[in-house]
């Protein structure tokens, strides 16, 4: 095993420490910045739940490419929402979501 001594990788042999070091981010100065320090909310409906989420700039598309995938994998709206919150769990963990709720909507009696 060889480490990238820029970034800290790791890589099986030689050869392709070599040939990452070509392109290393951490070598050449290019450091890509994901998310900007600018924090946004968004306040929605989804599977009979009423969502609030406050986190960085750029948090709503990783949400999406979520959701996208469970749709893909045939899940229905209640394993969705569970695995979004998971999701929610695990950007906040990252520092990326700063604060969430997620309530059940309230039926209106008729």
């Amino acid at each position: 095993m060889r480490q990238c001594p820029y970034c800290g990788r790791w890589f099986k042999n030689r050869f392709s420490l070599m040939s990452h070091l070509k392109y290393c981010p951490a070598k050449n100065g290019v450091v890509h910045k994901t998310f900007s320090d600018k924090v946004e909310e968004k306040e929605f409906d989804f599977g009979g739940y009423h969502w609030f989420i406050r986190g960085k700039k750029g948090f709503m598309n990783i949400l999406i490419k979520i959701d996208k995938i469970l749709i893909e994998k045939g899940l229905n709206t209640e394993d969705r929402r569970v695995r979004l919150v998971g999701a929610l769990y695990a950007l906040s963990e990252l520092g990326i979501v700063e604060k969430f709720h997620v309530k059940p909507i309230k039926q209106q009696k008729a």
